[in-house]
């Protein structure tokens, strides 16, 4: 998983631990924001990025079936 703008938390790296992902201020995450360690010792959610709000933003306009999209940033929702 890229982690540039990105943090990772977690409390163990063993079978069934959770990480926790989340983008810097100015950031939205693309992707999942956990991440579970699964028998195969393997991160089962991987690909995560971390995009600038506004690029994100421009890019949702490409698609109109996304009208009915709300962007949710920790602590604020945004409706598209």
């Amino acid at each position: 998983m890229s982690t540039a703008n990105m943090h990772v938390s977690h409390t163990n790296t063993t079978y069934g631990s959770t990480a926790t992902i989340s983008c810097q201020a100015g950031y939205i995450l693309n992707g999942s924001n956990t991440s579970s360690c699964d028998s195969s010792g393997r991160w089962n959610s991987t690909g995560q990025t971390c995009v600038v709000i506004g690029e994100f933003c421009s890019k949702l306009f490409q698609y109109p079936l996304l009208s009915q999209v709300t962007i949710q940033v920790p602590g604020r929702m945004y409706p598209v």
